[in-house]
Order: structure tokens, then C-alpha cells, then sequence
């Protein structure tokens, strides 16, 4: 862990550049991702020495995290990217990643499968109704991209107009 790219990048930072770091992470702009803010403020309060035991025994590979990842691919609440990100940054054990991120996709498609159906079965259910709502907003998109054309036409009709030596 103490060999791993991110903890190389950081320990290459001086202060100034740390704190610009913290700004950009904790950005809400750039990061809505709570988890990757943690890891972050975990591996900043570290700097400059890192003891290669403490994060080893904080990213250590447990029953806990393989749960977690598990379950965010089960429930998605937070972005794939970001936990492909973060299990990289950790170095996860890429086969364990790979297992749970296999049988968290598969349970979760499993879940939503059913809800398609039941979607499905509701719009069959309502399709008469859902198109005519469907037919009344196409029109009134027409008549508004008709009016806004008309309207451009009219102003520069009047601007040439205006502009016209009499």
C-alpha cells in the first residue's frame, strides 16, 4: 500500500499543493462522492510520513469491505465509477472485486428485472392514455417552435424595415 500510485502522488506534494488537493476533493462541484472525501481526509492526515502498517490495516482486505462492495453494486446509490475508483486507489484484491462486483451486478439485475416487467405491464396497461399525452405535448412543441419562428421572422422583417433609407 505504501508503494501504491496515489500514496507516491501525494507524498510528492508539498503543503500548498495539498491544500488546493483538499479544495478540489472537497469541491461539490467535482465530488459528490462522501466516501472518496473520507479516504482523502484519511490519507492527508498522514502526510508527509506514512506508516505502511496503519493503512494497510485500514484498507486491509475484510469480510466488511468485500460486504460494502456488495452492497453498493447491489443498491446503486453511489456511481460504478467512483467504486472502480476507489477500489483501485486501495488496491483491492482484484479478484475479490471482480467476484463481488459479478454477484452485486447479478442480484441487483435480478432486482430491476421484475420492476421492467411490472413497467412493462403498466404501459400496456395505459398505452392509449400515455400516447395521447405523448401527442398533446409533440403539439404543443410544434406550435411553440412555430410561434418562435414566426416571431424571428416578424423582428427581422421590421429591423430590415427600420433600417431602409426612405
Amino acid at each position: 500500500m505504501n508503494n501504491s500510485s496515489l500514496i507516491l502522488l501525494v507524498k510528492s506534494m508539498d503543503k500548498s499543493q495539498l491544500k488546493e488537493l483538499n479544495s478540489f476533493v472537497r469541491s461539490p462541484y467535482f465530488n459528490t462522492n462522501k466516501a472518496l472525501t473520507s479516504l482523502f481526509e484519511y490519507i492527508r492526515k498522514q502526510h508527509p510520513e506514512y506508516a505502511a502498517e496503519k493503512l494497510e490495516k485500514k484498507f486491509e482486505n475484510s469480510f466488511w469491505d468485500e460486504f460494502v462492495l456488495f452492497g453498493l453494486r447491489v443498491f446503486p446509490i453511489v456511481p460504478t465509477f467512483s467504486i472502480s475508483l476507489t477500489c483501485g486507489l486501495i488496491r483491492f484484491n482484484i479478484y475479490s472485486y471482480l467476484f463481488f462486483t459479478f454477484f452485486g451486478t447479478f442480484v441487483k439485475v435480478l432486482m430491476l428485472a421484475p420492476l421492467g416487467w411490472q413497467a412493462n405491464a403498466f404501459y400496456h396497461k395505459y398505452a392509449f392514455l400515455i400516447s395521447g399525452i405523448e401527442k398533446i405535448g409533440l403539439f404543443v412543441v410544434v406550435v411553440a417552435i412555430a410561434v418562435f419562428i414566426f416571431r424571428r421572422i416578424s423582428r427581422n422583417k421590421n429591423i430590415a424595415e427600420k433600417g431602409k433609407p426612405q
